[in-house]
C-alpha cells in the first residue's frame, strides 16, 4: 500500500466563477524497487483571477472623493 507521502494532495475552491479553477492534467508515479515509497509527479492547470492594480486604485480614489463629498454635504445640512 502506498503511504500518504506517495500522494499529491490538493484542494480546489469550487465557489469561484470558473467551473474548474484547479484541474489535474497528469498524475503518475515512478516505479523503482529501492523503496516502498514511490515518487509521484503531477501537472495541474490553475485558473486565477488577475487584478488590475491601476484600475483598482482609480476606483478606490473615486470612492474616497465621493465619500468626502457626501460628508461635506451632510455637515452643511446639519448646520
Amino acid at each position: 500500500m502506498p503511504a500518504y507521502t506517495d500522494r499529491i494532495l490538493f484542494e480546489s475552491v469550487h465557489d469561484l466563477p470558473q467551473k474548474n479553477p484547479l484541474m489535474n492534467i497528469y498524475y503518475g508515479k515512478i516505479d523503482y524497487n529501492m523503496s516502498d515509497h514511490k515518487p509521484v509527479t503531477g501537472l495541474f492547470e490553475a485558473k486565477i483571477k488577475v487584478i488590475n492594480d491601476k484600475l483598482k486604485q482609480k476606483i478606490i480614489d473615486k470612492l474616497i472623493v465621493k465619500y468626502q463629498e457626501s460628508e461635506t454635504e451632510s455637515e452643511g445640512s446639519r448646520k
